[in-house]
């Protein structure tokens, strides 16, 4: 078993935060461009920071010039039984005034679903 296994089935206060980010960002670059395949063209940044519990996206889609910016404040995720699980955030911005207007008007206050296999891997870590 690796060291980074073996601390994920130790618990999350021996794992250094760089790791864990480490982890969470390739886990969230997997479900970011599973969920929006076709729609991304690219994905050019992804920070997460667990201590501050944000997220900060730039993602090239297709058929835009400009790359498209966005921060997740405050996330946390829920776990509903053994095959579900919800991400909860206090916002999100990005760079573009009308999806923050459609996000606003139709997801406040509304987690995202997450797959099981990448929500049992984040609840882990984070």
């Amino acid at each position: 078993m690796g060291f980074v296994n073996f601390c994920l089935k130790a618990g999350v206060a021996i794992i250094p935060t760089s790791i864990k980010d480490s982890a969470l960002e390739k886990i969230t670059r997997m479900l970011i461009e599973s969920k929006l395949k076709g729609v991304i063209e690219k994905m050019l940044k992804l920070n997460l920071d667990s201590t501050a519990k944000t997220i900060d996206l730039e993602v090239k889609l297709k058929g835009e010039s400009e790359p498209l910016k966005v921060r997740v404040t405050g996330y946390r995720i829920e776990k509903l039984d053994s095959q579900k699980s919800l991400l909860y955030y206090e916002s999100i911005q990005t760079s573009r005034e009308w999806i923050d207007t459609v996000i606003k008007l139709y997801f406040k206050d509304k987690p995202i679903p997450l797959p099981t296999k990448y929500a049992e891997t984040l609840g882990i870590v984070i």
